[in-house]
């Protein structure tokens, strides 16, 4: 799902104890900002709208 989001493939680890521990870099963070900059005109449009 990070990599459909980002466009970037995360490293993933798994622990000793089962867990799988995912690693984002900066790359994936500015993927993210993208998504809440829409958000940000979404919520915009909507209260504009009167929903």
């Amino acid at each position: 799902m990070i990599e459909t989001l980002t466009g970037v493939k995360p490293k993933a680890h798994r622990m000793k104890n089962g867990k799988i521990m995912i690693e984002c870099g900066r790359a994936h963070l500015e993927g993210f900002m993208s998504y809440a900059e829409l958000a940000d005109i979404i919520a915009r449009w909507l209260e504009e709208r009167g929903r």
